[in-house]
């Protein structure tokens, strides 16, 4: 196991990074949109944060209160930001993709005094349910505002831009609490301190980011189109900022106007989800335009498969160096495959090695964290034997929010954050990924718990029970299948498929809900009130796909 390194902590918090490149940098471009329509620069989104925090002050919001956003990626979130640390407050970004019940759950479980909403998503939240959980003061963005919220540009024009006091803040204060599914499929809001986030400045991570900035430039310009509500989008923002880099903000992805707001805005670091080099590669306009300004380019969220990688390194442009970052929210990049481990250059013998190299998630981080595979005993395993992969260190959660029972069953005696993930090393340290050890499907970059749509397809009057597993997909990594026992008296003919998945996607993410319906006779139990075996279904299911209602 690599030998942990602890950071030495250049700043004391968060905001006084962030103040310092505005003071260096007030005329530099902050952030832009992907279609260059705005452009604000640092000192301009500093004035706008003061008058967003001042308006916030005076709602009531001051240090430790929680502070929800919920919308798409746009370029108020490095200002939005900016204020809620001004205050000392703690930022709760919410998946815009959410429905009712599962953003209110997320509302009353924080505890959020106020919330900054996108005018198209106004509907999601009902005001008097809403005033009645604690939310009291809502904000809303780019369009027209309900009547129950006020509009986010008359707000800040009726506040000073003088500097707002600041309280007190340290390493250890909550920056931003980001809720992720929980096994038993409520969300579980993972507290990220100061401290975990500005580790992810220094070391491997920090390193990478400065060595590969243009030399003339001496910053990076970088394209933020993973969603901000997930710790990668987070991570790019605040590292974004923290180095003084040009953000461009895009709020989704179609791969010809990726590849032309990369040449226009001579994009160099981009996070990226295996998917989208899939899309980008098969798009019929590849090639058309100039991606040679790209210099780092970290991917994740979602394994990615090593023909597609070799593709990516003969098709893309030289040069660009390239990081396989694996994690979670509550230990953000712990095992990574670095630039070198793309290098596919040597004898014939060396390539082979490192083309088999390119199945592992790669070694893991050691500035701030340490990684290891543990057995059910909590004990170190040799090299070659399957655990669970387990970290800790300052990267990692300190815990999560109100939830001191699921805190204690993932954060042992010995601080080890138990990952759920199954995996072994090898004897060079090379970290391979066994398994989902807590069934979650990972569908795009986007985690799917099984006890949450199995919840919503039980509460339909005609199904009995019911059992939801993956099953791989070529293009999205994987699809959700639904076995489906009905209730007596009803048949498979008179309950459509269609009707099964589209009441899940009533109560949630539409990306959540089932894409294809199997209807079985009853579920496979270890005993027979036991666990379902879902692994049981998932290899019958593959084997008689073809009985499968989609």
């Amino acid at each position: 196991m690599p030998e942990y390194v602890p950071i030495t902590f250049e700043k004391n918090n968060m905001l006084e990074h962030l103040t310092q490149v505005i003071r260096e940098h007030p005329e530099r471009t902050a952030v832009v949109t992907a279609d260059g329509t705005v452009r604000k620069t640092y000192g301009e989104i500093d004035r706008r944060s003061n008058r967003l925090a001042h308006y916030l002050a005076r709602l009531g919001v001051g240090k430790g209160d929680r502070v929800a956003i919920f919308q798409n990626n746009g370029w108020q979130y490095p200002e939005q930001y900016l204020a809620i640390l001004k205050l000392g407050a703690i930022c709760v970004p919410m998946n815009f993709r959410l429905k009712s019940p599962e953003a209110l759950f997320i509302l009353t479980e924080s505890g959020a005094k106020a919330l900054i909403l996108e005018s198209r998503y106004a509907a999601v939240f009902e005001p008097t349910l809403t005033y009645q959980l604690g939310v009291k003061h809502y904000l809303c963005t780019n369009g027209e505002a309900p009547e129950w919220a006020v509009d986010y540009e008359t707000a800040l024009a009726g506040e000073t831009e003088e500097a707002i006091e600041t309280p007190h803040m340290t390493l250890d204060d909550i920056l931003a609490i980001c809720y992720t599914s929980g096994t038993t499929g409520l969300p579980k809001g993972s507290m990220a301190t100061h401290r975990q986030i500005m580790t992810n400045f220094y070391g491997e991570m920090g390193n990478l980011i400065e060595s590969t900035m243009h030399p003339d430039r001496g910053y990076h310009v970088v394209m933020m189109i993973i969603p901000v509500y997930h710790i990668a989008g987070i991570m790019t923002l605040y590292a974004g900022m923290k180095f003084g880099c040009n953000i461009v903000v895009s709020s989704d992805f179609v791969p010809e106007g990726f590849m032309q707001t990369v040449e226009r805005e001579q994009v160099s670091l981009c996070y990226l989800v295996p998917i989208m080099f899939f899309f980008i590669l098969h798009d019929p306009s590849f090639g058309k335009y100039d991606l040679s300004s790209l210099r780092f380019v970290p991917y994740g969220a979602m394994p990615m498969d090593p023909a597609l990688l070799q593709d990516i390194l003969k098709k893309f442009p030289p040069g660009i160096r390239y990081m396989d970052a694996f994690g979670s929210t509550e230990v953000c990049i712990n095992i990574a495959k670095l630039p070198e481990d793309h290098d596919l250059t040597g004898t014939p013998e060396e390539v082979e090695k490192k083309i088999a190299r390119l199945k592992s998630i790669g070694r893991p981080f050691r500035y701030g964290i340490e990684s290891t595979i543990l057995d059910p005993f909590g004990k170190e395993v040799p090299p070659g034997v399957v655990g669970e992969i387990a970290s800790r260190g300052e990267k990692v959660t300190v815990g999560y929010w109100r939830n001191t029972e699921e805190t204690a069953r993932t954060i042992d005696r010995n601080g080890w954050f138990h990952t759920g993930d199954a995996g072994w090393m090898d004897e060079d340290g090379y970290v391979y990924f066994a398994d989902r050890a807590k069934d979650m499907i990972n569908r795009g970059g986007e985690n799917i718990f099984p006890a949450e749509v199995e919840r919503r397809l039980n509460q339909h009057p005609k199904v009995l029970e019911a059992a939801v597993f993956g099953v791989p997909d070529p293009a999205w990594g994987a699809r959700v299948v639904a076995a489906v026992v009905l209730a007596p008296g009803q048949t498979a003919e008179a309950v459509p498929a269609e009707e099964l998945i589209g009441f899940c996607k009533e109560q949630m993410a539409s990306y959540k809900a089932p894409s294809a319906i199997w209807y079985i006779d009853q579920l496979p139990r270890r005993f027979e009130l036991g666990k379902v075996m879902r692994f049981m279904l998932r290899d019958e299911y593959m084997k008689k796909r073809e009985d499968a209602v989609s």
